[in-house]
């Protein structure tokens, strides 16, 4: 089988979200028979820590520690630079030396640029290959969204700038690849100009996120989600703030776990009788089967929701808002919708004392996820995108 050359911003892992998504393409290509080429960055602490175990199959061609701070003075410099402030930490040279020795050792008939940030190097590297992005987010969404919510008015100002600098960079660079994939088809739209465009939503390890013994008399409602992202700290510091008063109020007995690495001091402070922040966990499944329900009150957000799918494989019902579902109408029937806080408390509290409802809920999410998010059959579906390319000219 061909050989395909991913470029990540992250060393690919079976749990993280995107990074999931990265790790489950290797994986069931490798296993597919594609020779499969990695190069990634890493953070620097971690560089020369061994890969995640089911990479075996996965050539690592180079690991680039990544060092960089998200500091106002970088995001004013940006707005120097036709690459937005969200791309510009991995314009690094020997990230782009580490492609280049990668592509004349490893010979590639495809580059594979898992993400927007990755584009530039994917764009810059010379050879005789295919060159595809995969879309995980519509980044100019998240920066017109964070906009949006802040109240600094010259913060939201050139927050806005940003978000009109990402939008061009954006429209600019997709069309330079032989095919661009969106996980959602909201993304897509959001770019009905573009050729040689395709939706391929990430699939679920189902043989790991399996049925938990989940029940609406545990009174747990959790939170899963990496806390060094701003719509997860945004989403669960709003939920705090407007939505839980009104849940405890209504039902004391109620418990929030907020479960995620990396949690910041306005989250920390979120901890007190009622309200538990574990920081980073090795199993999310330990607090899932606490529950409950699964929260995911975001404001902000674009691409998929990875952690949705997860838990709906798991059996535990989920409340989310129209942002956190966006591109998972196909699983309607398995979640519930809330928006204002008003609509949070009634979505949580009739379905913890709806036990007929409960059950149906519980019972749909795995089904749905096994239907239509199951890995083996995603990464068939992305052979189907890929097999073409090896046909056609090469560029």
């Amino acid at each position: 089988m061909a050989r395909i050359l991913f470029l990540t911003h992250q060393m690919p892992s079976p749990f993280g979200g995107g990074t999931a998504v990265s790790y489950w393409t290797l994986r069931e290509l490798a296993r597919r028979g594609w020779q499969v080429g990695l190069v990634t960055f890493v953070e620097a602490h971690r560089a020369q820590a061994p890969p995640p175990e089911g990479l075996e199959g996965v050539e690592i061609l180079a690991r680039v520690p990544l060092v960089y701070r998200n500091t106002l003075s970088a995001l004013l410099r940006s707005l120097r630079s036709p690459v937005p402030f969200t791309t510009q930490k991995y314009l690094h040279p020997a990230f782009g030396e580490a492609v280049a020795r990668a592509v004349q050792a490893f010979r590639p008939r495809v580059l594979f640029a898992d993400h927007t940030h990755m584009a530039p190097a994917a764009l810059r590297a010379a050879g005789g290959f295919a060159r595809v992005l995969r879309v995980h987010n519509a980044e100019h969404v998240l920066w017109h969204q964070t906009a949006r919510y802040t109240r600094h008015p010259v913060k939201r100002a050139v927050l806005a700038v940003v978000a009109r600098r990402v939008r061009r960079f954006e429209e600019a660079t997709y069309p330079l690849f032989d095919r661009v994939l969106f996980l959602s088809d909201r993304d897509r739209q959001r770019f009905p100009d573009l050729p040689r465009v395709v939706t391929l939503p990430p699939g679920v390890d189902t043989a790991y996120f399996t049925p938990q013994p989940v029940s609406p008399h545990r009174r747990n409602l959790v939170f899963v989600g990496s806390l060094d992202w701003l719509p997860n700290v945004d989403g669960i510091r709003w939920f705090v703030r407007a939505v839980w008063p009104r849940l405890q109020a209504r039902d004391p007995a109620l418990h929030l776990w907020i479960v995620g690495k990396n949690p910041p001091p306005a989250v920390a402070r979120l901890a007190g009788s009622a309200v538990t922040v574990t920081g980073f966990v090795p199993d999310i499944r330990t607090y899932v089967r606490q529950g409950g329900l699964f929260i995911v009150p975001l404001r902000i957000g674009s691409g998929l929701r990875i952690k949705i799918l997860e838990a709906l494989a798991q059996g535990i019902p989920v409340v989310t808002t129209r942002v956190g579902a966006a591109g998972l109408e196909h699983l309607a029937p398995a979640y519930r919708l809330a928006d204002t806080p008003e609509e949070w408390e009634t979505a949580v509290l009739d379905l913890l004392n709806r036990p007929d409802e409960y059950e149906t809920l519980r019972r749909r999410g795995p089904e749905l996820v096994a239907r239509y998010h199951r890995w083996p059959a995603v990464v068939e579906r992305l052979e189907q995108v890929l097999r073409p390319l090896l046909r056609e000219p090469v560029p």
